[in-house]
Parts: C-alpha cells; structure tokens; sequence
C-alpha cells in the first residue's frame, strides 16, 4: 500500500521530488522481507543481522532481473535514507504501518478480541 500512497501524495505534497524513484523505491521496499521474513522487536534479530537477511533476500529476487544493480541500488538508497525521495517513501511507509496498527486495534475492540 505505501506503493499506491506514494504516487498519488508525491505530486500533490513534494512536486520537487522524482516520482517515478518514489513510485520504485515504495514498490521494492518491502522485497528485503520475501525470503527474510518481517521481524518485530520481538524477534531479538540483531541490526546486523536484519539487513544481511535482507540484503539477500532482495538479492534473490533482483537476480533475474536485466537491470539488478540498479534497483538493488535502489533499494539500498532507500533503506540508507540518504535522498529525498527515501525519506519521502520511510515517512509514506510509517504512515501506512500507523494507519494498519490502528484499523487492528478498532478491530479487536469491535469484536472484543482484546
């Protein structure tokens, strides 16, 4: 979902930042967690660790690709946070994770799972 959030907030909040990297970098962000897995503090997985695990991940997934270097590139400015246009997307992506905690948590007090 911060694929679809990106596009349409890029162009009407940041005009500036290059919508098709935005758009690129909120489509293979999450590719570090396919063959990884999504760890939560309650995992105990070391910083370290993490990204190695993810690193390959999207490694393995890119491989096949003819352009590899470039969206691992990519995926690795993202994950830096060193543009723009990578914090633009972590912010997106934050977003999203805050809006999904918060549709759970009305969820189980609907349905009184708490």
């Amino acid at each position: 979902m911060p694929d679809i959030i990106s596009a349409i907030s890029c162009r009407r909040f940041s005009p500036k930042l290059n919508k098709q990297k935005v758009i690129c970098m909120a489509l293979l962000h999450d590719f570090g967690e396919i063959y990884a897995g999504d760890f939560t503090p309650l995992d105990k997985v070391e910083a370290l660790e993490k990204q190695l695990l993810e690193r390959q991940s999207v490694q393995q997934v890119l491989s096949k690709l003819p352009s590899s270097s470039t969206y691992l590139a990519l995926w690795e400015e993202y994950e830096a946070g060193i543009s723009p246009e990578a914090n633009f997307v972590r912010q997106i992506d934050r977003l999203e994770m805050g809006l999904q905690s918060s549709k759970f948590s009305r969820c189980k007090k609907l349905f009184r799972l708490c």
